[in-house]
């Protein structure tokens, strides 16, 4: 029986991880569409001498710029052939039973663009994928369950959630792509930020299983380093004006899908903004030593966080 799920994986070096993504990922439930805009040959080697019949590899001009990694994923979701599709980094592990209900959820509401679990976080030794520590909950978009249309999109800006790796209708997450790349971002933030205001537009469904674990302390990764660089993105809508100019773009766009007026859009922006600045209270002490004992005690492989994580639900 053919697969009903692809699983995007878009690549920029740290080979490192690739080859530890592969050994505990690739199974012949999916199908698999690995997007390399790599700026060298260390995963191309990797894939040279990888025979899989349910996995494309395809090579890219490296990532040079946030709307070259737009077009590399428009491209690569032209590909799919599949029903359903999700994205993964490959420093993360996929939770199958999650993913399955995530299916089955999305089987039941044909409306709805796409559906997840809460993700589970763990941390790694040294930054590395051999061990996991015990998974924590990190990401939980529970409260955008059954709303779509502006209201989603208002409750999303007043509480903010990705839904990056949520599970999608393969034709909605083809037409997130592209108006992302027709937009032609230039900060990597505000496509995320695109991205979940269109997941959500459609309808999203929430399950209770956890469906994604995502390694929390990377050696590297493309958010940690533009991070170190540019610092919060929220600070750059006050001095950055090819970023306001995006976020105006971006903002028309969504009152047109919404068939709103575009100050009511602006509001809603001007609003997560404001929210972004504002004080919000730490974790408890209790919670906080738990936290950091647990993070320093990868002893788990990555079959056992697997099992963990589905256990906690």
């Amino acid at each position: 029986m053919a697969n009903d799920l692809t699983i995007v994986l878009p690549l920029y070096g740290r080979a490192y991880y690739t080859r530890n993504w592969l050994k505990n990922n690739l199974t012949d439930h999916y199908d698999y569409i690995v997007a390399d805009g790599s700026p060298d040959d260390s995963n191309a080697d990797i894939f040279g001498s990888l025979i899989s019949s349910g996995l494309q590899y395809c090579r890219y001009p490296a990532d040079a710029s946030v709307a070259q990694y737009a077009e590399k994923i428009c491209d690569a979701a032209g590909k799919i052939r599949t029903k359903y599709t999700m994205m993964c980094d490959n420093d993360d592990l996929l939770l199958t039973l999650g993913i399955r209900q995530c299916i089955a959820a999305l089987e039941r509401e044909p409306g709805a663009a796409c559906a997840g679990g809460p993700i589970a976080g763990a941390c790694g030794w040294r930054g590395q994928t051999e061990r996991f520590s015990y998974p924590m909950i990190v990401h939980d978009p529970a409260q955008l369950h059954a709303t779509s249309g502006l209201e989603a999109v208002r409750r999303n800006k007043s509480d903010y959630r990705y839904f990056w790796y949520s599970i999608f209708r393969t034709e909605s997450y083809q037409r997130i792509w592209k108006e992302i790349r027709d937009i032609g971002f230039t900060n990597f933030y505000l496509v995320e930020m695109f991205h979940s205001d269109l997941a959500v537009i459609s309808g999203y469904r929430h399950i209770r299983q956890r469906h994604y674990l995502r390694l929390l302390n990377p050696l590297s990764s493309t958010s940690l380093e533009v991070s170190a660089k540019a610092g919060r993105h929220t600070e750059h809508v006050f001095f950055d004006e090819r970023y306001r100019s995006d976020l105006m773009s971006m903002s028309r766009r969504l009152a047109e899908l919404l068939d709103c007026p575009t100050d009511t859009i602006l509001q809603m922006q001007k609003d997560y903004y404001l929210n972004s600045f504002r004080f919000k209270p730490g974790t408890g002490l209790f919670e906080r030593v738990v936290g950091g004992l647990t993070r320093r005690l990868p002893v788990f492989t990555a079959a056992q966080v697997r099992a963990i994580a589905a256990w906690q639900a």
